[in-house]
Order: C-alpha cells, then sequence, then structure tokens
C-alpha cells in the first residue's frame, strides 16, 4: 500500500499549497534520486569489481530480497535478517554476521546524501547562502548522520534538523519536504542496505 499512502501525501500537500511549491520539489526528488543511483549502480559497483573482486550482478541478485524488504519498509533494521540470511558462503556469512549489524547504523550512505542533498536544497529555496565554511559544515554533520541515524523509517529528519539549525535555515522547511520522504526513504534505505553487503564483501576480501 505504500504507492498508494505516498500519492495520497502527495495529492494533499498539492492540494494544500498548490503547484507552485511541488515544482520545486520535483527537481529535487530528482536531485536525489540522481544522486543514489549514482551511488549504487556507479560507485559501489566499481568498489566491489577493483576491491572486492566479486560481481555486482551476482551480488544483485542475492540480496533482491533484502533490497527489496529493504525498499518496501524503509527500515535497513527490517532487512537484516534477510540480508544474512542471503549469505550462504560460510567465509562470507561469517564475515557479515559482525559487519552487517554495525553497519545498519554507521553505514548509512544512502542517508547521508540524502541529508547532504536536502539541505543544500533548502538553504536554495530560503535564499541561505553557503559559503565554504558552510558547506564543511554540512559535510561534517552530514558523516555524522550517516553514523548516527537510527535503522527506522524518518530518522534521518532528526538529523536533518541539527544541520539546518546550524546553518540558520528555517527549520518549517522539514515541513515541506515531509510530503516526498517516505518515498525518498526508501530508496535510501536500499542504498543503504546495498552499501553494507558491498561492505562485507570488501571486508571479506581485506581478511583474505
Amino acid at each position: 500500500v505504500s504507492p498508494l499512502g505516498i500519492f495520497a501525501l502527495i495529492m494533499k500537500m498539492t492540494v494544500t499549497v498548490g503547484l507552485d511549491t511541488i515544482v520545486p520539489l520535483l527537481g529535487y526528488m530528482g536531485v536525489v534520486a540522481s544522486a543514489l543511483w549514482v551511488h549504487a549502480f556507479l560507485i559501489l559497483p566499481f568498489v566491489l569489481v577493483f576491491i572486492a573482486h566479486r560481481s555486482p550482478i551476482a551480488l544483485a541478485r542475492q540480496q533482491l530480497s533484502a533490497l527489496v524488504t529493504a525498499f518496501s519498509t524503509a527500515t535497513s533494521s527490517g532487512a537484516l535478517p534477510i540480508v544474512l540470511k542471503s549469505f550462504k558462503d560460510p567465509n562470507d556469512h561469517r564475515v557479515a554476521s559482525f559487519v552487517m549489524p554495525i553497519g545498519t547504523t554507521v553505514n548509512m550512505n544512502g542517508t547521508a546524501l540524502y541529508v547532504a542533498s536536502t539541505v543544500a536544497f533548502l538553504a536554495q529555496y530560503y535564499g541561505v547562502a553557503l559559503g565554504p565554511v558552510q558547506y564543511g559544515i554540512l559535510i561534517s554533520l552530514t558523516l555524522l548522520s550517516a553514523v548516527s541515524a537510527a535503522a527506522m523509517p524518518g530518522s534521518s529528519l532528526v538529523t536533518m534538523s541539527v544541520a539546518l539549525a546550524a546553518l540558520g535555515i528555517p527549520m518549517e522547511g522539514i515541513g515541506m519536504i515531509v510530503a516526498v520522504d517516505l518515498l525518498l526513504d526508501m530508496s535510501r534505505t536500499a542504498v543503504n542496505v546495498w552499501g553494507n553487503a558491498v561492505a562485507t564483501l570488501v571486508m571479506v576480501r581485506l581478511a583474505d
């Protein structure tokens, strides 16, 4: 029922605030989705091939059920048992049993991309100029959010509020993106799980 719920949230916001607010949000969603896709389909496969010496296609097939679960539930913790079960090789499973539970909390690369993109979008929307110092603060807080965010739906909104407050961006901006947050939350959670699976095989390779 997630697609229906997302549609209802977007339609409610469209009727309430009008298309003038929705149009910038569509561009914002496109930027975030593009960043997640580049990371998931270019950067992580590159790491997998040249560091772990594994096939991205084989891993994707192996993790398909876990990725679908992560996308549909928007929680890394919910997909964790399925991820661990998918590693059939004893050596892979042994490393995954250690890496995956830790990575579920401290290796949220999809969340880091989402928070950075969202804060930059809201800064531009409200006309808040970000210089080198502000971007340095944003990067630092983004890294912290990727480590400290809870593995549950919507948790990044809490860590995002810290970045908004530090950079002087109105907190009301969070209310504007809530209507589209669920779809992006589902996408970044799938990227988080995919990144943790890649990190597991990298650790397997380094441990050999």
